[in-house]
């Protein structure tokens, strides 16, 4: 029996028909333009000028369609509260003058100092378990090199 390259499902070919010797090697056209757009994404995504190319058209969308990105981050905010109420309650932790545990402003992988941002392994909503996780090192900064590897 012939499997799906994508999902692996047993490919059902029924007899007394044409397609006996069927070439099939997906269950349907959904699978095949995910596998395809895998192995597109895998020959690809090492090459510099593929990455060049991704942020222009990147860019040129956000150009066009600013309001179609308020939407998409509105409804990430309504999907994800939490997420979003923990990094602003961070930030207010972090801009305090009470009790803050101090991060240091380098990565913490490689050590440098430009470009750094927040990551957060957990997402704490109070600040006693904000200034908890910091103590702990589960946040921390990163800079973007490091972050996207």
């Amino acid at each position: 029996m012939n499997n799906c390259l994508y999902c692996n499902k047993e490919l059902k070919i029924r007899e007394g028909r044409k397609r006996l010797n069927s070439k099939r090697k997906y269950c349907n056209q959904t699978c095949s333009t995910r596998y395809t757009a895998k192995k597109y994404h895998l020959k690809h995504k090492d090459e510099q000028g593929y990455k060049d190319k991704q942020k222009i058209k990147f860019k040129e969308w956000y150009k066009n369609n600013k309001q179609r990105q308020s939407e998409n981050v509105l409804r990430y905010y309504y999907k994800h509260k939490d997420i979003c109420a923990s990094r602003n309650n961070t930030n207010k932790v972090l801009n305090c003058k009470k009790k803050v545990p101090k991060i240091d402003r380098l990565c913490k992988l490689c050590g440098s100092k430009k470009d750094i941002s927040l990551k957060f392994e957990i997402y704490p909503i109070k600040a006693k378990g904000i200034r908890e996780a910091i103590k702990n090192k589960k946040i921390y900064y990163i800079c973007k090199k490091c972050r996207f590897k």
